[in-house]
This record gives C-alpha cells, sequence and structure tokens, in this order.
C-alpha cells in the first residue's frame, strides 16, 4: 500500500560510505528482473554493478522511512570530485570476486554480458554527445523510489535534491543515461535535451531496446 500520508515524515540524508548496501538492495529491487539464471544471482548481481557505479559517484541523497528503510535515493558524479567511499572500500577488488562467482553460475555469463553491451552502448552515446558538443560537468548515475513510496513525488524531490548537491559543486550541466525499457518519455519535455540513442544489439535480452542520453543545465 503506498504511503502517501506518510512521505512528509522521512528523513532526508546525505550518502555515506555505510549507506553501500542500501545502494545495493534499490539496484536489486529495481533491476532485478533482468537477471538471467539461478534464483538469488540477482542480488549478487546487483552488487557487481555496484561495486563498479560506487567506485565513481561523489554525491547522494538519501530517504530514510520511519522504520528505517529506504524510501528512495539518488545519486551521481560531479566530474574531478572526491568519491565518497573513497579507495578505502576495496570495490574493484569486490567487482572483481563477484564476477568471477556470477561467472560460474548458470546464466551468470549472460547477465554479464547484457550489462557490457549496456556500457559500451552508453561509452558510445557519451564519446557521440563530444562529437556534437554536449561536455557535461556531472552524472546522475541512480535514481530510485521504494514502491511503497511511488506517487507521491518523492522522484522530483529527489531529483532536485542532486541538482542543489550538484549546484553547490559548481557543475553547469548533468547528464544521465536510460534506455526504451524505462519511462523515458519523462525526458522528451523542457529542461532535457536528447543527446543521443543507440539500438542495441539483437542478443538476448534486449532485442528491439535501444540506449537513450539526455542532458539539462543547471
Amino acid at each position: 500500500m503506498k504511503q502517501t500520508t506518510a512521505a512528509g515524515a522521512l528523513t532526508e540524508t546525505a550518502l555515506c560510505p555505510s549507506d553501500y548496501a542500501r545502494i545495493v538492495d534499490a539496484f536489486h529491487a529495481q533491476w532485478g528482473w533482468e537477471t538471467q539464471g539461478a534464483p538469488g544471482l540477482g542480488r549478487r548481481v546487483a552488487d557487481w554493478y555496484c561495486s563498479k557505479m560506487m567506485q565513481h559517484v561523489t554525491f547522494g541523497r538519501l530517504l530514510i522511512a520511519p522504520s528505517g528503510g529506504t524510501a528512495g535515493l539518488a545519486v551521481g558524479s560531479v566530474f574531478g570530485d572526491r568519491p565518497v567511499l573513497g579507495r578505502d572500500a576495496r570495490l574493484p577488488e569486490r567487482r572483481a570476486a563477484l564476477q568471477r562467482e556470477i561467472a560460474a553460475q548458470e546464466g551468470g555469463p549472460e547477465t554479464i554480458a547484457l550489462y557490457d553491451n549496456i556500457a559500451r552502448i552508453n561509452e558510445q552515446l557519451r564519446r557521440r554527445a563530444r562529437e556534437n558538443g554536449h561536455i557535461f560537468a556531472a552524472e546522475l548515475y541512480f535514481l530510485w523510489v521504494s514502491p511503497d513510496y511511488r506517487g507521491c513525488g518523492l522522484s522530483r524531490r529527489l531529483l532536485n535534491a542532486a541538482r542543489t548537491a550538484m549546484k553547490a559543486r559548481r557543475a553547469k550541466n548533468f547528464c544521465l543515461f536510460t534506455d526504451t525499457d524505462c519511462d523515458w518519455k519523462f525526458y522528451m519535455r523542457d529542461p532535457w535535451v536528447a543527446c543521443g540513442r543507440e539500438p542495441w544489439p539483437d542478443v538476448p535480452g534486449m532485442e528491439g531496446g535501444a540506449g537513450l542520453m539526455f542532458g539539462a543545465a543547471l
């Protein structure tokens, strides 16, 4: 049941190193269905993906429910800033160990290939955007709201919090990547600018899809 009336009781906090598990949980809740293979693999895949993403995250805002659960979060990077988790988290080693474990599971190699394809498409979009004069100072990596709190305006609240964090670091603009499996039409209006579209390869799990890049001024 949506907790619309409880949305005002949420506590907003800045991301800290101890919040890593919250990020993994949120990513698994949002994208665990993409995992190919055995039950339980999705959580390890989420950890594997986040162990790379969090090497670059320099800011984040979380909304914490009275119960202590995560109601929503937004994380991203202002390029050139120090990552929140820093080098002490040993994220590269964590990712390498998880990748070996996932690759040995049924469906694991296919899932790794899916995410590698998405990363490759995003880099192609980034390169073409630069060639077309779209150069960004920051990037929003992940914005998520718990199903219990959707419909309460929290996505906009978190986006505004992320924008404030980026502006505080003197970023003038930012970008994000999404795809046609998401609600991408949200970005087809001001202040967003479409920076590119790249078809996904015709492989299992990606047939007919496309990667998308959008940018916005701050």
